[in-house]
């Protein structure tokens, strides 16, 4: 039973955290009715996710098999059967379907387009390099559309660009690892890793971790979003930006820690404190 839930990767659900970012920078998130219906929409999305997670664990699985850590996921390993697959994807639809239940159909149109978009990513794209870490961006930005369409948010040019310069560069820490590997061993677990070399990386990250700090102050500055906030001071959040973006650099260039961003985001306390000290001061001026 522990290999079948382990095949869902309820971890990775941290990342459908994003559906709730429209709702709370629209300053909103205090609406009880709004914040049951994009609770829905997150728990809906997820299951969606994880028929995923099974669908690419399942194409992975021989891939993984030569993985030092990949090895030990469910299908590689043989704790579960490969025609699992079969019986999973379409019972973790339905119950999509069923927690889902009267959400906009804009949000089941968003959350099918993630679905076909990562279907494609599994078998095909993301092995070109530049492309895979552009779609797995992508996919986050579509779950702030599917969060935005639930509460019935507008969302704003900056979140959306943000959370893609967010995604970019931590997507980039984790393709460092597969190139590592690659280097140490001579196997390829991703033909992708043809594509980028340690060098190249590096300077990517650096580059998208200054992009990502500046899109931030520029966000925090902006008169429109003053004006909104109603209080000139929305830049010293910029703080926590600026310590996080260092921190996962660290982390991924140091300590060779970026294999897995959710991980990072599970276990190191640095950025815990990091996160909860940005969201409470953003939430202070946004509510408060």
């Amino acid at each position: 039973m522990t290999a079948w839930l382990r095949l869902l990767r309820p971890k990775q659900w941290v990342k459908n955290g994003a559906l709730f970012l429209p709702l709370f920078f629209a300053g909103r998130a205090d609406e009880v009715e709004l914040l049951i219906d994009v609770s829905r929409a997150f728990a809906a999305f997820s299951l969606v996710a994880s028929s995923l997670y099974v669908v690419n664990d399942y194409l992975d699985r021989h891939r993984d098999a030569l993985h030092p850590k990949k090895r030990r996921r469910p299908f590689a390993s043989g704790a579960v059967p490969p025609q699992a697959v079969w019986i999973l994807v379409p019972l973790l639809w339905a119950m999509a379907a069923l927690v889902g239940w009267g959400l906009p159909v804009a949000f089941w149109g968003i959350t099918a387009a993630y679905w076909v978009m990562n279907l494609f990513y599994s078998v095909r794209l993301k092995h070109v390099p530049v492309l895979d870490v552009s779609l797995i961006a992508v996919g986050f930005v579509l779950r702030l559309f599917a969060g935005g369409v639930t509460a019935d948010v507008p969302l704003s040019p900056w979140i959306v660009v943000m959370i893609f310069l967010i995604s970019v560069f931590m997507a980039l820490g984790k393709r460092m690892e597969d190139v590592r590997i690659f280097e140490a061993s001579g196997e390829v677990m991703r033909p992708v890793v043809h594509g980028y070399n340690l060098s190249v990386l590096r300077h990517a990250m650096s580059m998208m971790g200054a992009v990502v700090i500046v899109a931030y102050v520029l966000y925090t500055l902006d008169a429109q979003v003053v004006a909104r906030i109603g209080n000139p001071h929305f830049y010293l959040t910029s703080f926590f930006v600026v310590l996080g973006v260092l921190r996962y650099l660290v982390l991924v260039l140091v300590d060779e820690r970026g294999g897995s961003p959710t991980e990072v985001l599970w276990t190191d306390r640095f950025l815990h404190v990091v996160i909860a000290g940005w969201a409470l001061a953003v939430a202070w001026f946004l509510y408060f």
